[in-house]
């Protein structure tokens, strides 16, 4: 090798020596983690932590849903039917106050006719007039006492239409809420009351809606509500 290929080669390895010295202090100088160093103090970010608050939430199980769904259908279903209570027991409140009204004025008109035939007795005379008298008035009595028994009756039987037209109301406000319920949920319910009104109701309820809450009641009572019928 010449003397001028000799000065080359040791000027090239020497321009690579410096080449690495400065290739390696820039990776001490700014990446120290590539040689398994700690990073630089200045390189490193100071994260304030931040305290992480939850909001607290609540959760519910899908049966504890469905027994809250049933508690407010009760209480809803309890609340019309009170109300209905009510209104009907006013409306025979009155009723009885007009008959104890009628009632007390048969008893003074019967006061009055006995001081009546108690006066008439001092004279025959008299008495007859008065036992004739007695007699129209009696039989004006029993007239009218006809005409109040008469009242009375209609007055129940008027009473007992509009007991069965408000029963009948309330079956359909009952099928209208039943029809957006969950058939578990109007299942339990009507396992409760009597099959009859059970089968009312159903009956008043949509077909698909009705065949669904069948299908989940017990088998003795959904048996006996399709005995009784609700097509």
């Amino acid at each position: 090798m010449s003397p001028k290929q000799l000065i080359i080669l040791v000027s090239a390895l020497s321009f690579a020596f410096i080449i690495m010295l400065a290739a390696l202090f820039g990776v001490y100088k700014y990446y120290p983690t590539y040689l398994g160093l700690p990073p630089n103090p200045e390189d490193t970010l100071a994260v304030e932590e931040t305290p992480i608050f939850n909001e607290p939430h609540i959760v519910m199980s899908r049966s504890e849903v469905d027994v809250l769904q049933t508690k407010l259908l009760k209480m809803d279903l309890l609340k019309i039917q009170n109300d209905s209570l009510r209104e009907i027991r006013n409306r025979l409140w009155d009723s009885l106050k007009v008959m104890d009204k009628n009632i007390n004025q048969w008893k003074d008109s019967v006061i009055s006719i006995n001081d009546t035939i108690n006066d008439k007795n001092k004279n025959n005379k008299i008495l007859l007039d008065s036992i004739e008298t007695l007699r129209n008035y009696n039989k004006k009595s029993l007239h009218e006492n006809k005409l109040v028994r008469q009242h009375s009756k209609d007055l129940e039987e008027m009473l007992a239409n509009r007991y069965d037209s408000m029963e009948v109301e309330n079956f359909e406000t009952f099928a209208k809420i039943y029809n957006s319920a969950n058939p578990n949920d109007v299942a339990k319910i009507l396992e409760q009351i009597d099959e009859r009104d059970a089968a009312k109701i159903l009956k008043l309820m949509q077909k698909k809606k009705a065949g669904k809450v069948l299908e989940v009641m017990l088998p003795e009572q959904a048996a006996a509500i399709l005995i009784i019928g609700i097509d």
